[in-house]
């Protein structure tokens, strides 16, 4: 496992700095959309190795959660689009619920605390946008 992640933290790292440069110095559509699916496709298929390979499925929420996320991550590269935005905000809140089941087991991670500041925060930015 040490060795897959030496391997993959200079990938990832790489693919992240194009990114970046993509996201500053390029036009958003549709040079965004490919440096982002390669940042995010990476990492999914990083993490869908080192999950798979503990065959649990509380681990696989992870795996889920992410996947949830680069949807949401993909449909707000063009958030000028009202229903895109509004259905990346959906999917992120779903991606932040998915990982709240998976660390339910930790003792600082409360779900009474944590399940209602998310429900505000959506409706929050459902009204003002």
């Amino acid at each position: 496992m040490d060795k897959l992640i030496r391997y993959f933290t200079p990938v990832f790292l790489a693919l992240l700095f194009l990114d970046i440069y993509v996201k500053t110095n390029l036009p958003i559509i549709p040079y965004r959309y490919y440096s982002k699916i390669f940042v995010l496709v990476t990492l999914i298929i990083f993490t869908g190795y080192c999950v798979y390979k503990k065959n649990k499925l509380n681990n696989r929420y992870v795996f889920y959660g992410l996947i949830i996320f680069f949807i949401g991550d993909i449909l707000i590269i063009d958030h000028l689009n009202k229903v895109k935005f509004i259905i990346s905000l959906i999917l992120f809140v779903v991606g932040k619920l998915i990982y709240i089941f998976k660390f339910t087991h930790k003792e600082d991670f409360s779900n009474k605390r944590l399940l209602p500041f998310l429900v505000v925060c959506f409706f929050v930015c459902c009204v003002f946008v």
